[in-house]
């Protein structure tokens, strides 16, 4: 969200762009990416798309949004805090995670480059392509091309290490 505000400041309609974005990514960790991590099919069932720590959150929020639901001030500040503090928070223990890898064993691993070529390649022209034929605005488009030119989430490592994936590998691709 923050470097969307920054590239397209005056289209706050973004926000909106990108929270959909991460929510069906974040659909997408919590089913076919527990599942390939997991080789379990629970994760494919309609109970976990629906019953997911991001659906369930877009879910209250959205509600709460419809129907005009005001906090105290001192309540929103602390919401809004905890919700600029969530990058930060991921990306700091993303980083001490990497203090503790061996950036040989990273960058001599052919899979992480095949990850980071599909999230940051393939993926953002598949993006682009589908967009350009779509009739939306050109925010839109550029909202979807920005997200998907973005690196994987650490949620993903998250995921690999409380059920059992590998999440040294998922570690070093994030």
């Amino acid at each position: 969200i923050p470097l969307l505000e920054y590239l397209i400041p005056d289209m706050p309609e973004v926000r909106v762009y990108s929270a959909a974005f991460s929510i069906s990514m974040n659909v997408i960790g919590w089913t076919l990416g527990l599942l390939m991590m997991t080789g379990d099919r629970k994760y494919i069932k309609l109970k976990a798309l629906f019953l997911n720590p991001s659906v369930i959150t877009f879910a209250v929020s959205f509600t709460l949004f419809a129907f005009g639901v005001k906090f105290p001030e001192v309540i929103a500040d602390f919401i809004e805090t905890l919700g600029r503090m969530s990058t930060v928070v991921c990306m700091t223990v993303l980083g001490m995670r990497l203090a503790t890898k061996s950036l040989v064993r990273i960058f001599t691993n052919y899979r992480i480059y095949i990850a980071a070529a599909i999230k940051l390649i393939i993926s953002p022209i598949i993006i682009g392509l589908m967009f350009a034929f779509l009739p939306v605005g050109q925010e839109v488009k550029t909202a979807a091309f920005v997200l998907a030119c973005c690196p994987g989430a650490t949620m993903i490592q998250s995921l690999a290490e409380t059920h059992g994936g590998d999440s040294r590998t998922a570690a070093d691709i994030v």
